[in-house]
């Protein structure tokens, strides 16, 4: 049969059949294939062998669906059977959703060569059973988390908080890697806990011991600190309060602290100084100064060392001057002794001078008589 128009209104049987516009009403049974390039509109059940479409079907705001029947045959229904999914069948391309999502109704089960994704699924979750099916849950069971399983791919956070529970503070993670934890940080075990990067903690850090390493194996173009006192001595210690919003933002106690300005400091000492951006409240600083207090250490320690030093050869000098004093004092005493020797030979010679005036006097007047 080709025609350009059939209205079939009863039960039709039809070979090798080309239409255009086409409408079936009743219960139509099609052995061979059937082309159409117009519209195919079907009211009632039909069984089909082949059905090709030229072109591809596009459908949009479909009012029926096409679904499978248990013997296979596919026919258009105003509801989905609840043994219908997709689970029965084999995707040959990707399933665009565009700005839709797929929710689980029931019991969902996926093989465990599959690797399914859920974005902003807020109605039920993905969790692996004890057999290690996963399968669509209402909740979660107290025992499931992600430690149970194998991360293959990247955790995406968004802009949400890793938390014991629902509104209660956590770990944050941003965009440029940086974590923070909003409470209280525990690092517990008896290994070492490596941190690869810059650690910065935003309130007061506590602890037993804080060691540095220094072991020589580690070192190389050792040289000796020469010239810390002179640079020392022209440091300029300080007292100062933080501002309220670096307080706020680093959670420290608002007092009164002791230390150096840092872009003083990088003057003399500029390897002590690290400089990154930072973000302080709601202004960032792309030059915040930071100052290695620790190894500043050394350096005193070497000026008091050159102190030191000074100290003992001014000792020696003194030292010096004392005994060239006592040799002074006693060649003053000497020098003394002698003064008051040739005052007493003085006085003796005054004295026999007017011995001599007395008797020369003495001798004129016996004279004159």
């Amino acid at each position: 049969i080709t025609t350009d128009n059939l209205n079939v209104r009863g039960t039709t049987i039809l070979a090798t059949t080309t239409l255009g516009t086409t409408t079936i009403s009743g219960a139509t049974t099609i052995n061979n294939d059937l082309t159409t390039n117009g519209h195919l509109t079907v009211r009632n059940a039909t069984t089909l062998a082949t059905l090709t479409f030229t072109p591809t079907p596009s459908i949009a705001n479909a009012a029926l669906f096409l679904a499978i029947t248990s013997e296979g045959t596919v026919i258009s229904t105003n509801t989905i059977a609840g043994e219908d999914n997709l689970g029965n069948h084999i995707a040959t391309q990707d399933l665009n959703l565009a700005t839709n999502s797929i929710k689980f109704l029931g019991t969902t089960t996926f093989a465990q060569n599959a690797s399914p994704t859920i974005v902003n699924s807020f109605d039920r979750y993905l969790v692996m059973n004890a057999a290690g099916t996963i399968v669509a849950t209402d909740t979660l069971a107290a025992g499931d988390n992600l430690g149970d399983h194998l991360a293959t791919d990247t955790l995406q956070m968004g802009t949400h908080l890793i938390a014991f529970e629902k509104g209660a503070k956590g770990i944050e993670i941003s965009k440029k890697g940086t974590v923070t934890v909003q409470n209280v940080l525990h690092v517990k075990g008896t290994g070492t806990n490596i941190i690869q990067g810059n650690l910065d903690i935003r309130g007061v850090a506590r602890g037993i011991v804080f060691s540095n390493v220094s072991d020589k194996r580690v070192k190389r173009d050792v040289q000796n600190l020469n010239g810390a006192l002179s640079k020392v001595l022209k440091l300029r210690p300080v007292t100062y309060s933080f501002t309220a919003e670096y307080t706020k933002a680093s959670r420290l106690p608002a007092t009164r602290r002791y230390g150096f300005i840092a872009q003083e400091v990088a003057n003399l000492f500029p390897e002590l100084i690290t400089i990154d951006a930072r973000e302080v409240g709601n202004q960032f600083i792309k030059d915040f100064h930071s100052l290695n207090y620790v190894e500043l250490t050394s350096i005193i320690v070497k000026s008091v060392q050159e102190l030191d030093k000074k100290v003992i050869a001014n000792e020696e000098e003194i030292q010096q001057l004392k005994r060239e004093n006592a040799q002074l004092k006693a060649e003053l005493g000497i020098l003394k002794s002698q003064v008051d020797s040739l005052l007493e030979l003085k006085n003796q010679m005054e004295q026999l001078s007017k011995m001599l005036e007395t008797d020369n006097q003495s001798n004129r007047r016996a004279e004159e008589k």
